[in-house]
């Protein structure tokens, strides 16, 4: 497993030239002004930390644990700064922060743990890269009241964790009710799972929907996107598994693609592009046992698979409520998938189109990751 694990230390402005950078207020009228009552907030809402003493190099956390409150928009200048790996629990309600330019936050320790709720309005952490490898649990947990959202926007996790670990880049719980919008994110190398987002699926969870957009998951083990809510969607999002993933901390390495792994209704995975081509991964598509009884669709999707893996997996009778259009197959591994879909394109005679048809999504590979750590 050697050097595919070793710190990448590129820059990331390549790649956000790529991805598609969104801005907007954070929660309307009403969280402007809140936001204007924050003491030492510019005249329009937002915290500058660099105005507060924040410089390239210190540690941040205390400066986010004072200025991320309700009603704050937090401006982080461009730069690389220390990080404990804390700091982004204070708000829960309209409230963000917000990386100006290239930010990049240096994990000093062996654990990042943030438990970022929303208990009504929106939540946003945006342009932010964090760097070094997790060696203990660690997540951005991102969890909502029914009416609330979260949206994690530019966030880009290129250094991955530790072997044997129980680490990823983000975490829904069962509790979550509301919107978790993941988008234009990019995570490489995590021990469980690039985005886990399936607990809100299970029976006793709360069933809060979890969208995953324009986002690049790149050697991944378990899953690189796990889903299983009602009405969630995975869209536009890249997944590459060619070289080995670190192992779980039981020691697994089972590195599946996208996975179903609980029954929800209107699931749709649509417009993503899929590449395996490491022996060893698992399947492109993982529709779980425990989905059974769920419904979805997979629409105008690109697999290309090498491995012995079947290219999309299907436990019990699980793709008996689900429908298939548009998905095409290539690859000399297994082109398999299961037979209650009926109009699915396998073999050389199909056109592979790249799910990103503007190209741009794509080129991150090519331009942002080190040849030496590609197997």
């Amino acid at each position: 497993m050697g050097s595919h694990r070793g710190t990448t230390g590129r820059s990331v402005g390549s790649r956000r030239a790529f991805l598609a950078r969104t801005t907007r207020v954070v929660g309307g009228t009403v969280a402007a002004t809140a936001i204007a009552g924050v003491a030492g907030a510019t005249a329009d809402g937002t915290v500058d930390l660099g105005a507060q003493g924040l410089t390239t190099g210190a540690v941040v956390d205390p400066y986010l644990e004072e200025w991320f409150v309700d009603g704050a928009r937090v401006s982080i200048p461009a730069g690389s700064y220390a990080w404990h790996g804390g700091g982004f629990e204070g708000a829960t309600e309209n409230a963000a922060v917000v990386g100006d330019g290239d930010v990049r936050l240096d994990l000093t320790g062996d654990a990042f743990r943030n438990n970022v709720r929303a208990e009504s309005g929106t939540i946003e952490l945006r342009n932010l890269t964090v760097g070094g490898r997790p060696s203990d649990k660690s997540h951005f947990r991102l969890e909502t009241a029914a009416d609330a959202e979260i949206v994690a926007d530019n966030v880009d996790f290129p250094d991955g964790a530790a072997d044997g670990t129980k680490c990823r880049p983000f975490y829904v719980p069962r509790d979550h009710g509301g919107t978790v919008d993941i988008r234009n994110c990019y995570f490489w190398g995590f021990s469980d799972n690039g985005i886990y987002a399936s607990s809100p699926g299970y029976d006793d969870g709360a069933g809060g929907r979890v969208i995953v957009e324009n986002c690049v998951s790149h050697n991944n083990n378990i899953a690189g996107i796990r889903i299983g809510s009602d009405d969630s969607v995975v869209r536009n999002c890249l997944v590459v598994n060619d070289g080995p993933a670190p192992e779980s901390r039981r020691g697994q390495l089972n590195m599946r693609g996208i996975r179903v792994r609980n029954p929800g209704e209107n699931i749709r995975i649509e417009d993503c592009e899929i590449r395996v081509t490491y022996p060893e991964a698992s399947s492109a598509i993982e529709l779980h046992e425990g989905a059974d009884g769920g419904s979805g669709v997979i629409r105008n999707v690109t697999i290309y698979n090498d491995a012995s893996s079947e290219a999309i997996e299907e436990e019990a009778d699980v793709a008996d409520g689900w429908e298939a259009t548009g998905v095409e197959i290539t690859g000399a591994g297994d082109l398999s998938y299961p037979d209650a879909f009926e109009s699915v394109c396998t073999g050389p005679g199909c056109a592979e189109q790249p799910a990103a048809r503007d190209g741009r999504i794509r080129e991150i590979l090519s331009a942002d990751v080190d040849p030496e750590l590609r197997v």
